[in-house]
């Protein structure tokens, strides 16, 4: 083998060697960049399970106000009845007022008309 063979070998091997480290530099960056992006990816991973807490969380408020308006609602009907049947039963209390100061009036009518034939019985009588 010649010596400009030999040259050409050792160039190449170089150029090589250069080739390789040059991949293998190459190569680290892009474990380093994938590093990077799986911390990324788990720091994602962790507020993504903390919003389907805080989801969960407001999801079961939601469900007890809805359970509480509907307590309420239920209550209020209640309510609402009652006051219906405590109306009716003030208007018929209002009614029966009305007959028995109607039937008061009629009686006493009733007496000052007896008074009244009373005295004129009495002037016919005396006479």
């Amino acid at each position: 083998m010649c010596i400009r063979d030999r040259l050409r070998e050792a160039r190449a091997r170089a150029v090589s060697e250069r080739e390789t480290e040059s991949g293998a530099d190459k190569m680290a960056n892009m474990v380093k960049e994938g590093e990077e992006q799986v911390q990324k990816m788990e720091g994602l991973k962790a507020e993504r399970d903390l919003f389907a807490g805080e989801a969960a969380r407001m999801r079961k408020e939601l469900e007890e106000s809805e359970e509480e308006r509907e307590r309420v609602k239920q209550e209020s009907d209640g309510t609402k009845r009652e006051m219906a049947a405590l109306k009716q039963e003030m208007a018929a209390l209002k009614q029966q007022s009305r007959e028995l100061e109607d039937n008061a009036r009629a009686r006493e009518e009733a007496a000052t008309r007896a008074r009244d034939q009373c005295e004129i019985c009495l002037l016919y009588t005396s006479d």
